[in-house]
């Protein structure tokens, strides 16, 4: 959970996740959680959207949720953007950004396994209906080492968000 940063990362479609979770297994990263998310995406007349930016609650199917802001996407190699998450009351937060105006304009279920390596966050996501992604989430030559590690090709890249998908 972070108070402000930057995340760097970039996203692949996968055919075979049990071949992904093994190469991730070898290189000693640690599961950290496996779970199934309910995001709500919320904007107030798409001025988020038009701006690039993002504001998602993210459910765990328990009553304290993440409510996170990205910012509009920063040049490089990779997806970077600014981003700002905090734990919240799932409910009283929907209340309270429903009383500033903001609606829920879209939603999407998935499947999320994350495990660690150092400093890198590895995640195996599934979207019903859509496919099996994973995601690097590093520096610039962690991902690329990641990247030759887990044997993924340039045509697998994703650069659309699951919003987008």
């Amino acid at each position: 959970m972070s108070s402000g940063k930057y995340e760097n990362e970039q996203k692949y479609r996968i055919d075979d996740p049990v071949k992904i979770r093994a190469l991730i297994g070898r290189l000693g990263a640690k599961k950290k959680f496996s779970l199934q998310e309910y995001n709500e995406i919320f904007d107030h007349q798409f001025k988020l959207k038009n701006q690039g930016c993002l504001l998602r609650l993210r459910d765990y199917g328990k009553d304290e949720a993440v409510l996170t802001f990205k910012g509009p996407l920063l040049k490089g190699r990779h997806k970077k953007r600014l981003e700002l998450e905090a734990k919240v009351p799932r409910q009283e937060i929907k209340q309270i950004l429903q009383a500033l105006g903001y609606e829920q304009v879209a939603a999407y279920e998935k499947h999320r396994q994350e495990f660690s390596l150092k400093k890198i966050t590895l995640t195996i996501d599934h979207m019903p209906k859509i496919g099996w992604f994973v995601e690097i989430e590093g520096t610039n030559a962690e991902i690329k080492k990641m990247i030759r590690a887990l044997e993924l090709k340039e045509s697998q890249k994703e650069s659309r968000s699951y919003l987008d998908l």
